[in-house]
């Protein structure tokens, strides 16, 4: 029974945070490097100077605007994944020590953490500092509520 739980729980933890991720991209589908970043052909030896600084001002180009559509569909994912994941820690709280609760308390962990991830360099520096300890009471409360302090 004991495995059951473990698997069942496992389970949760790692499907919810793929629910969350694969829901927003089929809403908003992630850049891929191809639509951003074209293939150059290497300039052969007889390359002026002009046309070498030309190339390499539409490479940097082409490279601002892939990280600028990477950081706006970041924004996307912190502004989704973390309220789901600590919805999730929530609802695993209240659902009380059980498989479900517990994957669900794993998996909204995962979640808003992924969420953070992609958007921490982003983030304000002020925000940054603000959500760990928030985050660490907030499962600092649940983990004594949840497990009782002995």
């Amino acid at each position: 029974m004991l495995a059951l739980q473990l698997v069942i729980g496992t389970g949760v933890a790692l499907l919810f945070p793929m629910l969350i991720y694969y829901g927003i991209a089929t809403v908003r589908r992630p850049p891929k490097s191809s639509d951003y970043l074209g293939v150059h052909a290497p300039l052969g030896t007889d390359a002026s100077d002009l046309e070498r600084r030309s190339l390499d001002d539409r490479k940097q180009q082409e490279r601002a605007a892939w990280q600028k559509a990477q950081a706006g569909y970041a924004k996307i994912l912190f502004t989704v994944m973390t309220p789901f994941g600590v919805a999730a820690i929530f609802g695993g709280y209240l659902l009380g020590v059980s498989a479900i609760g517990t994957g669900l308390l794993t998996g909204g962990i995962l979640c808003a953490v992924y969420g953070y991830a992609r958007y921490w360099n982003a983030l304000e520096p002020w925000m940054r500092f603000a959500s760990i300890p928030a985050s660490l009471l907030m499962l600092l409360f649940i983990g004594v509520k949840y497990l009782g302090v002995q």
